[in-house]
C-alpha cells in the first residue's frame, strides 16, 4: 500500500487522546472479565452485538473519512483506505483524562489500511500503550507485528508504520509523554512494536490496572491520580523491559547493546550479507563481544538470526495481507534462499510446513466470517 503523508496539524488540544489507538484494534469482547474466558465459552458472536452498541462509545460520523479526521485532529496526521472487501465502515470512541496520561478506548469495524510518517514535526518521543483486547491487526514498520487477544503493545511516535485491519476490532489505549515514560523506564524505543502477552505476570498486572482505572475513570480523585500514574509507568517498564532480552545480563551497557543488534537485524533479515561481521561492524563492536552478548542471551548469533526470520515468516504467512504472496517469495523476503531448506526449518519450529500453516489461518478465518 502506498500512503500519501499529511502536512503537519496542530492537535486542538495538546493532551488530547493518543488515537493512534485507533488503528490497533480488537474485535469484542465483555471486558470486565479475563480475556480467556470469552473464548472458553464461544460467545464472540454475541459480544459482538452488544459492544458495537455500547452507550459509553460515541459514534464518529462519515464513515472512514470522519475516523481519519479524528485520529488527524487529536493527534497526528494518517492515511486511510478502505479494502475492497472491508464491508461498511463504522467507527465509536471515548476518552478521558487521567492525571499526565489520557486513555482511549475505539472501536471500528470495516476492513482498512493505513499509515503513519514519522517526519520530526509531529509531537515528539511519545508512546501509545495498546491492549487489544480481541481480534488481530498486522503492523508493518521498523519490525512487523501482529496483535491478538490479550497483546499489548508500545508504539513510539517516532517510528513510521503502515497497518491494516480485516475483523471488526476494539483497544484500550494509553497516550504518554515521552518524557514521563523516559523518566520511569528510560527510552523505550527499541521495544516498540514487540507484542507482549497479558496472560500472566507483570503484563497482566497491567492489563488489569487499565481497565480498572478505565472502569473509574470518572470516580478517581484528583489526588490520587499521580500515584496512579507512577504505577502504571512503573508497570509498562516491569513488562517491556524483560521482553526485550532472553536472560538477565550482566550489565545495562550490555542488555542495551543486545537490543541494538536484534534491531540491525531485524531490520535487515532479508540481506544475504547478515553476518557476524557485518552486524559487528554496524553496531561498532568487536566479533568477541558480539558473540558474548549473544551467550548471555542463551543463544547464538546464527540461531538468533534463524529464529527471526522464523518468526518473521510466520507472521506473513499468518495475515490475509500478504494471502497473494507466494510461500517462497516470502521465504526470499526473509533471507532464506533455498524453499526447501525454509520449509524444513519452519515445520521443525511450528509443527506443519508453511502451506499447511497457511491453510489453517485460512480456514480458521473463514469460520469467523
Amino acid at each position: 500500500m502506498r500512503l500519501e503523508r499529511y502536512p503537519k496539524l496542530a492537535p486542538r488540544n495538546r493532551r488530547a487522546v493518543a488515537f493512534a489507538s485507533n488503528i490497533m484494534i480488537i474485535r469484542n469482547c465483555q471486558f470486565d472479565r479475563p480475556i480467556e474466558q470469552g473464548r472458553q465459552r464461544g460467545e464472540d458472536a454475541m459480544e459482538f452485538a452488544a459492544v458495537a452498541g455500547q452507550p459509553e462509545l460515541k459514534a464518529i460520523p462519515n464513515g472512514l473519512s470522519g475516523y481519519e479526521a479524528v485520529v488527524r485532529d487529536v493527534y497526528f496526521p494518517m492515511k486511510f483506505a478502505q479494502e475492497s472487501r472491508g464491508g461498511a465502515f463504522e467507527a465509536r470512541a471515548e476518552s478521558c483524562q487521567i492525571g499526565s496520561i489520557q486513555m482511549s478506548r475505539v472501536y471500528a469495524t470495516g476492513g482498512y489500511g493505513g499509515g503513519y510518517r514519522a517526519d520530526g514535526s509531529e509531537r515528539s518521543g511519545g508512546y501509545v500503550l495498546n491492549l487489544c483486547e480481541e481480534g488481530g491487526v498486522f503492523f508493518e514498520g521498523r519490525r512487523n507485528c501482529v496483535t491478538k487477544p490479550g497483546d499489548l503493545l508500545l508504539l513510539s511516535t517516532s517510528q513510521a508504520f503502515d497497518v491494516w485491519q480485516q475483523d471488526p476490532a476494539q483497544a484500550l489505549a494509553i497516550h504518554v509523554p515521552g518524557s514521563l515514560l523516559s523518566m520511569q523506564c528510560g527510552n523505550l524505543d527499541d521495544l516498540a512494536f514487540m507484542t507482549v502477552g497479558s496472560s500472566e505476570g507483570s503484563a497482566a498486572i497491567l492489563r488489569e490496572m487499565m481497565i480498572c482505572c478505565w472502569r473509574q475513570r470518572a470516580s478517581i480523585q484528583t489526588s490520587a491520580t499521580n500515584e496512579l500514574v507512577n504505577a502504571l509507568l512503573s508497570l509498562i517498564g516491569a513488562t517491556f523491559r524483560p521482553s526485550a532480552q532472553t536472560t538477565s545480563f550482566t550489565s545495562l551497557s550490555m542488555q542495551m547493546h543486545f537490543l541494538r543488534i536484534r534491531s540491525h537485524i531485524l531490520a535487515n533479515l532479508a540481506s544475504e550479507d547478515l553476518s557476524s561481521d557485518s552486524i559487528a561492524e554496524a553496531v561498532g563492536l568487536s566479533k568477541s563481544y558480539l558473540f558474548a552478548i549473544m551467550n548471555a542471551a542463551n543463544t547464538t548469533l546464527g540461531h538468533f538470526i534463524l529464529d527471526q526470520r522464523l518468526e518473521r515468516a510466520r507472521q506473513l504467512l499468518e495475515f490475509p495481507t500478504h494471502k497473494s504472496r507466494s510461500i517462497s517469495e516470502i521465504a526470499f523476503s526473509v533471507g532464506f534462499q533455498e524453499l526447501s531448506h525454509f520449509s524444513k526449518r519452519f515445520s521443525t519450529r511450528f509443527g506443519k510446513s508453511p502451506k499447511a500453516f497457511r491453510a489453517d489461518v485460512s480456514a480458521g478465518a473463514a469460520g469467523r466470517a
